[in-house]
């Protein structure tokens, strides 16, 4: 015995006429039933097809591009996409957020946007010749500064009572 095993054919584990373990010597694909343990280092060099569960109990690190074929991936605790300021993730359809969202100094939760930095304010800006539209109603419970003209094209009351001031 010279450590390695030479099987010309097929190779099978089987209890009964099931096969729990099979190499099929052409293509060499293998097909585990039952779990597979895999303790220290392990190396997949291609395509990894996930048909159901699965289960990861430590850090899963990805250099390339990961997709999804018609699935969804869902996630629990905390998770970083990317990891640098030029790393970029995007997503190309709906992003639900059943809670509340923080991107930079800005947090959207439920129907509220609001700064989070220290004395922050929330800046909506048009691109280029383009203008913020609001339109419904608004209500302002603090100051309105308007630092440029401010045109009205239509009725405008100003107060809502004998006490009101306009200086």
């Amino acid at each position: 015995f010279n450590n390695t095993v030479d099987v010309d054919a097929d190779f099978a584990v089987r209890n009964g006429t099931t096969d729990k373990f099979f190499v099929d010597n052409v293509t060499g694909n293998t097909n585990i039933e039952g779990t597979l343990t895999a303790d220290g280092h392990t190396e997949l060099n291609s395509t990894l097809n996930v048909d159901s569960n699965t289960t990861l109990g430590g850090t899963l690190s990805v250099s390339n591009n990961v997709t999804f074929l018609g699935a969804s991936l869902t996630v629990t605790g905390n998770t970083t996409l990317g990891n640098e300021s030029s790393d970029t993730v995007t997503i190309t359809g709906i992003l639900d957020t059943n809670g509340r969202a923080d991107i930079d100094n800005i947090r959207i939760d439920g129907n509220t946007i609001s700064a989070q930095n220290s004395d922050g304010s929330v800046d909506i800006t048009g691109n280029g010749s383009g203008h913020i539209n609001l339109n419904d109603d608004v209500d302002i419970a603090g100051s309105l500064d308007l630092a440029s003209t401010l045109n009205a094209n239509g009725n405008v009351n100003l107060g809502n009572a004998t006490s009101d001031t306009i200086s």
